[in-house]
This record gives structure tokens, C-alpha cells and sequence, in this order.
């Protein structure tokens, strides 16, 4: 473990007060390469956007923070990506969708889905409306028919999933429906769980009970249906926990990727830790304890060191908080402040957190969708390299 990493301080794009002329409220957050230049730039959606303090601008927001040559983020490049305010908040996700070196956004939203592709001409974004009046509530991207081309998951509020093919030029249609046990509050992630080169399906919800969920893909679109693992309940009262974010990835150098979930309470909280087995089944290892209320989560090396390490967020409590892997297992968490005012962000949602070197230092730094101060930065530094 890399004792000497740590994060700067709380910067927030663009600099302002809540309240104040420009205010906009962040939903969700990715990071990735979206204009071509090798640069990692950040993404939000924005369900409300606030030109003048008494006067709102009601579109929907796709949010583009380029990263510059000197490694600072510049002014966002903005799109509609609705003509109209939303009633729920919107989920993102990125992905090279016509193989040109360049990333595309998928937004997945309650009138279907948009996908954004930045013009370097104009330096703009161009957005292409599907509507399907579907009620999307989280949105994945992968080859999930096997034939070359990036295909789009986008899964309901809680009637299940739909494959959108993709035709190698930017295009989605519509292919079939896919039957998913989620039941609001819902993040799904696309990894390879089964060493088959095929992206399955890891799912959790907020709204249910008791388990996250493992869907194997067959290779032509078509999904095994989901396997429940039981979450643990909390010791003070045999409650079940809710699983509100999950990641995947090889934490103990078996080469089968492990499943990390956050258990959401108030304390006793934690962080659940599931480990890959032999015969492809997932047991749960151990319990991170975590302060109140851990939301999204994601797994990341920080610090540098070889091994992936665990970030999540503190609905309501000011906090980040991250647990840095040595050889002898996860540290004890880290809490670090990520408050502007006196007035805590009480949610987050699944996809509120992303991580990624967005300053090409060589560090990992960490992207906040925060609802009531627009998108907040934590930049890495003292990493290994």
C-alpha cells in the first residue's frame, strides 16, 4: 500500500454557490475520452439547468468537460438531450459506438434513450433522440450479440430491460426485451464474469431486498436468467442491507473478477466484498465496515500500488470514503470532505461516481454528479506510476 497517496482538495466546475445565477444539478457522471484528442474529459447529465436565478431553463443537459492540453477542465460543452424538464433523473454511459477513437454518450432517460457524438468542427455535441417512452432508469454499453459491434442495455424503472443493437455508425435499434428481477434505484454494469469473452450482466437496486444479481450472456443477445446473491443483514436488528451500487473486478489475483456491493444504512453500514469460486459461484468474503449511508461504488488503484481499491460516497454526510488494498488485505476507510456549504447532498445515484486519470498526471482522480453543487473533483496525487 502507497501510504503517501492522498487527494486534493474539493474542486467544483464551474466554480460557484448554490443558489446562484448558472446552478445546475448533476445526476449522473462518467469519464472517457469524448473528443478524440487521447484525453480523458468528464460527463454529466444535468436534469435542470439554471440560466438565471429567477428565470430556469428547463431542458435536459448533456454536460461535456473537455480536458485540456495543460491538463485543466474547460468550459462544458452543452446539448439538449430532451427538449423538455424530466421528472426523472437521467443515467449515462460511454462508448466508442462507430470505432473512430472517440467516445459517444448514451443517455438513458423516461422518454427512451440519446446518443451525443462530439463534432470537432464545431466543437459541439450532435444528439439523436430514440424515443420509446421507455422509463429508463440505467443504461450499459457492450458487444452483447457477439458480432463485433457495441450494442446498449437499458433497463426500466422496474419492468425489465431492453437490447438495443448497435450498427457500428452511432445507430441503436431496438432488438428485444430482457427480463431483469430490479425494482427501482437500479445500476447495472456489463463485465465478463465467467472468463467466456462475453459481457454479462451484474445488477443491484435500492428499492429491493436482500440480493444483487449475476445475469450470464449466451452470445447472441440472450441472457441467462439472473442468479440472487443474498446480501448479509445488519447485526443490530437481522435487517437486510440494500445493495445501492456495485462494481466488479479481480481483487485477489484468482483472474475471476470479484463483485463489490455497498450496504446502505445508516450505521452499521459497510461494504460487502463477494469472491469469485472455482465453479464460477460468488461467496461473500467479508464486510468493510463503512460510515452512514454508502451509495455508488466503484473499484480503482489509487494509489498505485498494483491492487484495485474501493471508492464510494456518504449520501447526506459530507463524505467520500475509500479503502486502499495492501498485501494484507483493504485498509480501514478513509473519510475525506466533499462539502461546499452547510448543506449535504442527501443521495446519490448508482452512476454519481466515476474514476479516472482526468488531469493526465498519472494519478486516478474521482468525478461527483452532487444533485445541489453540479460536478465536484477530488484530483489524485502521490500515486505510483
Amino acid at each position: 500500500m502507497n501510504k503517501s497517496f492522498s487527494f486534493n482538495p474539493l474542486q467544483q466546475y464551474p466554480p460557484q454557490q448554490p443558489n446562484q445565477e448558472g446552478l445546475y444539478s448533476a445526476d449522473s457522471v462518467a469519464i472517457g475520452d469524448i473528443t478524440g484528442d487521447g484525453r480523458f474529459d468528464v460527463v454529466i447529465t444535468a436534469s435542470s439547468l439554471i440560466s438565471e436565478a429567477s428565470t430556469p431553463d428547463l431542458t435536459s443537459q448533456i454536460m461535456v468537460f473537455p480536458q485540456l492540453s495543460n491538463g485543466a477542465l474547460g468550459a462544458p460543452i452543452q446539448a439538449a438531450y430532451l427538449d423538455h424538464a424530466g421528472w426523472m433523473q437521467a443515467s449515462l454511459t460511454i462508448s466508442d459506438l462507430d470505432n473512430d477513437g472517440a467516445q459517444e454518450i448514451i443517455v438513458a432517460h423516461q422518454d427512451g434513450l440519446s446518443v451525443a457524438k462530439f463534432q470537432s468542427s464545431t466543437n459541439s455535441l450532435d444528439v439523436t433522440i430514440i424515443n420509446e417512452l421507455g422509463n429508463f432508469s440505467s443504461v450499459v454499453a457492450a458487444d452483447f450479440d457477439s458480432d463485433g459491434k457495441i450494442d446498449v442495455i437499458a433497463q426500466t424503472w422496474n419492468t425489465g430491460a431492453v437490447l438495443y443493437r448497435g450498427n457500428g455508425k452511432s445507430e441503436l435499434s431496438r432488438y428485444k426485451e430482457i427480463m431483469t428481477p430490479l425494482a427501482g434505484y437500479n445500476r447495472i454494469i456489463a463485465r465478463d464474469m465467467n472468463q467466456d469473452n462475453r459481457p454479462d450482466l451484474v445488477m443491484t437496486n435500492g428499492q429491493g431486498w436482500g440480493s444483487w444479481y449475476l445475469m450470464l450472456n449466451q452470445g447472441d443477445g440472450a441472457f441467462r436468467d439472473a442468479t440472487p446473491y443474498t446480501l448479509p443483514r445488519r447485526p443490530s436488528d437481522n435487517w437486510p442491507w440494500m445493495a445501492w451500487g456495485v462494481d466488479a473486478r479481480d481483487l485477489n489475483g484468482d483472474g475471476r473478477r470479484d463483485v463489490v456491493t455497498s450496504l446502505a444504512s445508516n450505521r452499521p453500514a459497510g461494504i460487502g466484498v463477494f469472491l469469485a469460486k472455482p465453479d464460477g459461484s460468488y461467496e461473500l468474503d467479508q464486510i468493510l465496515d463503512s460510515y452512514d449511508i454508502p451509495e455508488p461504488v466503484t473499484i480503482a488503484d489509487l494509489d498505485g500500488n498494483g491492487l484495485d481499491d474501493i471508492i464510494t460516497l456518504h449520501g447526506g454526510f459530507f463524505s467520500m470514503g475509500y479503502y486502499l488494498q495492501g498485501p494484507n488485505g483493504f485498509e480501514p476507510e478513509t473519510l475525506i470532505s466533499v462539502s461546499l456549504t452547510g448543506w449535504p447532498t442527501s443521495h446519490y445515484r448508482p452512476d454519481g461516481l466515476a474514476v479516472g486519470d482526468i488531469n493526465s498526471d498519472g494519478c486516478r482522480d474521482v468525478a461527483i454528479a452532487d444533485s445541489q453543487h453540479g460536478l465536484l473533483i477530488r484530483t489524485g496525487s502521490n500515486c505510483r506510476h
